[in-house]
């Protein structure tokens, strides 16, 4: 394997909650395989490499770096160290997969895009949504709805297991994570927005922190405004059930797709609704929507293998993924000072 030029060798940096699902995706990859795993102690990075089965364990991030057998290297590190070490798997000349939010704010971004760019490497956040088939089959469909997409609601929320969430995780930490639920969660809200509006920024976006814990938002919503006149209300929070729900209108349909953000493997589905009318006397509805449904896409390995082939060079170096994570990070910058404000309305 290690002498094979058609699989993407990768290391990854942090034994991170997370990680241990990219490992398995780059298992699934028919183009790539997990390699390296570096830890800030060599007896973490051991077990990891150990229980999932890698080749390589190293006691800190920067040796994976200088092994000349990776390709790619996946970050699943604390929001605050993605500008350095994304900067660093750059300068040492590997293409780079970020955990998302991908920056503090829109100068880091902007920082860890130009090091990807002067060195020639690929920049791409995590928001594996955007690899699944069925996000393919949704824009197919968009037509059906009018003209365009008017409005957009959606939820992405989950209830932690106990109150430890609210001490111990990092999510809730500002010097790990600062963003809070708008950085953890509304990313994904504000990626699809931005995918129905067909990738173009929104003139204006507003936000509401309904309850904060140690600066950090952790019940949000959101108002984005289009050029076009669409509009985009969502909601994230880390206190209420598990929800990722997306619904768009517009003048002849409607789109509502249950779990935007997770599409199952085996069957992941959407509905169009576009003749629902009343019954005489509000008796129900007519014409019910109509379901449409992918199989058999794991959206993690298709961001693997679509990754994998951008480093192995087999694809060449696609610059939409790093301008989509950085459009993603204005929008969450002007939610963010907009929440700080409260809730006046910013230009993005």
């Amino acid at each position: 394997m290690q002498d094979d030029p058609s699989i993407c060798r990768w290391g990854i940096l942090g034994t991170a909650g997370i990680a241990p699902k990219y490992v398995n995706a780059m298992k699934r990859a028919d183009n790539a395989a997990p390699h390296s795993i570096g830890s800030r102690t060599i007896e973490a990075a051991e077990a990891f490499r150990e229980e999932h089965g890698l080749v390589q364990a190293c006691g800190s991030y920067q040796e994976v770096l200088e092994n000349p057998d990776i390709t790619a290297i996946y970050i699943p590190l604390p929001t605050t160290l993605h500008r350095e070490w994304t900067i660093r798997c750059a300068e040492a000349g590997k293409h780079v997969l970020c955990e998302k939010p991908v920056g503090r704010n829109r100068d880091e971004v902007e920082e860890m895009v130009s090091a990807c760019q002067e060195h020639g490497v690929q920049f791409m956040d995590g928001v594996m949504f955007m690899h699944h088939a069925r996000l393919a089959a949704m824009k197919d469909h968009l037509h059906r709805l009018g003209p365009r997409v008017e409005y957009v609601s959606s939820v992405h929320s989950f209830r932690p297991a106990d109150d430890a969430f609210f001490t111990e995780n990092i999510r809730v930490d500002p010097d790990a994570e600062p963003l809070g639920c708008v950085g953890d969660l509304g990313w994904y809200n504000i990626r699809f927005s931005l995918f129905l509006a067909n990738h173009e920024l929104p003139t204006t976006a507003r936000g509401v922190f309904h309850r904060m814990l140690n600066g950090v938002p952790t019940h949000a919503t959101a108002e984005l405004v289009f050029p076009d006149g669409m509009v985009s209300n969502f909601q994230c929070s880390f206190h209420h059930p598990t929800r990722q729900w997306a619904d768009a209108c517009g003048s002849e349909g409607r789109l509502h797709v249950h779990d935007f953000v997770h599409g199952d493997w085996e069957e992941a589905s959407f509905q169009i609704d576009t003749g629902m009318t009343l019954k005489p006397m509000a008796a129900g509805v007519e014409d019910g929507p109509e379901t449409l449904a992918t199989t058999g896409c794991v959206q993690e390995q298709a961001m693997i293998e679509t990754f994998s082939s951008i480093a192995l060079g087999t694809n060449p170096i696609d610059p939409f993924w790093p301008e989509i994570a950085l459009k993603t990070q204005r929008v969450t910058d002007a939610i963010m000072r907009s929440g700080a404000e409260g809730g006046t309305p910013i230009e993005v």
